[in-house]
């Protein structure tokens, strides 16, 4: 029993797993699902476009992440997770004034942004959810976190955004959104371990 297994293991982990696997979840579903969506149903423009906006996010994305990465090994996994939690807590709401208000060089500067941020934490992230667990908990421990996560916040965030629109008239609510669970994920992690150095095995 996987799940077992893992709850027999240390709790921080598990905690600090869940916690990052959610926001990272809501801000790359917010980048890559929700906002395509809305460029098309609320801001008119044309799915050619938008498809090709998304591809642009996606190798901006996808062309960074080793980058990131590689400043995670150099500088320390949790300076690589503070920088851009911060800094999109700082960037969201002037993002997303781009991204409801701008014309299509800003959309593509937003998403461009934001595909950075989301990146730099994702490549940080990807090595420490296995190096926080011990050996014996790592994939119990990993996967039930992950997953658990995933599904609550990664998964339900389109939905969420689209409520939040809809209950304040705003659509700048999924900026608040994106905001609050950075300052709630920040304060969470702030006394996780720098695991840069952990190793994988016992000696």
């Amino acid at each position: 029993y996987p799940l077992l297994s893992a709850l027999k293991g240390p709790k921080m982990p598990l905690l600090w797993v869940f916690v990052l696997t959610g926001y990272i979840g809501i801000a790359y579903y917010m980048m890559g699902t929700y906002l395509p969506n809305d460029f098309i149903a609320t801001r008119h423009l044309s799915i050619d476009l938008v498809m090709w906006i998304t591809v642009v996010t996606s190798v901006v994305y996808g062309a960074t992440s080793p980058l990131f990465g590689w400043f995670s090994d150099l500088w320390g996994r949790k300076i690589m997770l503070y920088v851009p939690i911060i800094l999109l807590l700082l960037v969201t709401y002037p993002m997303f004034h781009w991204l409801n208000t701008g014309d299509t060089i800003q959309i593509l500067l937003a998403e461009g942004l934001f595909a950075c941020l989301v990146a730099a934490m994702t490549a940080s992230f990807q090595i420490l959810v296995s190096e926080l667990f011990p050996t014996e908990h790592r994939y119990s421990g990993m996967s039930a976190a992950y997953n658990v996560g995933n599904a609550m916040f990664a998964g339900t965030t389109p939905m969420i955004a689209l409520y939040l629109v809809g209950a304040f008239d705003t659509g700048y609510a999924p900026a608040y959104y994106l905001m609050i669970a950075s300052v709630i994920t920040l304060f969470i992690i702030w006394k996780m371990p720098e695991t840069r150095k952990a190793k994988y095995f016992k000696e």
